[in-house]
C-alpha cells in the first residue's frame, strides 16, 4: 500500500515537474519575445527622434526662407518704384 502511494507521489511529482518545465519554457519564449519588443521601440525611439529633428530643421529652414522672401519682396517693391520713377 504504501509502495503504491509513494508511486502515485511520484507521478504526480514527475507530472508537476513536467508542467513546471511547460511553464518555465513559455516564460523563457515571452522573455525572448519582450525583448525583441523593446529593442523595436529603442529603434523606432530612435526613428522618431531622428524625424522630429529632421521637422526641426526644416521648420527652420521655411522659416529662413519666408525671411528671405520678405526681404526679396521689400526689394522688388523698392525696385518697382525706382523703375517707375525712372519711367515717367
Amino acid at each position: 500500500v504504501i509502495s503504491a502511494a509513494l508511486t502515485a507521489l511520484k507521478n504526480e511529482l514527475d507530472s508537476a515537474l513536467d508542467k513546471n518545465n511547460e511553464v518555465e519554457s513559455i516564460l523563457e519564449g515571452k522573455d525572448s519575445e519582450l525583448v525583441t519588443l523593446k529593442e523595436n521601440c529603442d529603434e523606432l525611439q530612435q526613428q522618431v527622434e531622428a524625424v522630429s529633428y529632421e521637422l526641426e530643421s526644416s521648420a527652420a529652414k521655411v522659416a529662413q526662407l519666408r525671411t528671405d522672401n520678405e526681404s526679396l519682396q521689400e526689394q522688388l517693391a523698392s525696385h518697382q518704384e525706382k523703375l517707375t520713377i525712372m519711367t515717367q
